[in-house]
């Protein structure tokens, strides 16, 4: 037993020497590797780092863009408001001036109007009675002459 013994030793001794002399460069390997890794996480956090801080920096702009926009809009709002009371005054204004006006407007279009048809059934008349006459004066001279 013992010359199996020595052998399975042999055998184990030369599994482990081939072991470690595959495992060493494959060790090596990984390490070489997981250092790029590190590098390029490093990297990357130094470019994550300054893309959060143009991030933040660009939220900020945007939340005083923000601040500023809500600011003009109350404005305007308010310049609504103040239109929007001028203009009921005005209608009221003019509601109220046409209520005073009106009335006495029509009345004195109704006068312009019965005055205006007075005058011109007095011309007509007065001027149909001087054709008349006109007429009549011609026809009469001519029998004076006959």
């Amino acid at each position: 037993m013992s010359a199996i013994l020595e052998i399975s030793f042999i055998l184990a001794s030369i599994a482990i020497v081939v072991l470690v002399a595959c495992l060493l460069p494959v060790l090596f390997l990984a390490s070489r590797q997981l250092k790029q890794l590190v590098l390029t996480a490093e990297k990357v956090k130094i470019t994550l780092e300054s893309l959060i801080l143009d991030s933040r920096e660009s939220v900020k702009n945007v939340k005083l863009l923000s601040e500023r926009a809500n600011l003009l809009l109350e404005n305007v709002d308010h310049v609504v408001q103040i239109v929007h009371r001028w203009t009921e005054r005005a209608d009221l204004l003019v509601n109220e001036l046409g209520s005073a006006i009106e009335p006495p407007m029509f009345s004195l279009v109704r006068k312009v109007n019965l005055v205006r048809t007075v005058v011109s059934t007095f011309l007509q008349r007065f001027l149909h009675q001087d054709q008349e006459k006109q007429t009549n004066s011609p026809t009469r001279k001519e029998s004076d002459h006959a």
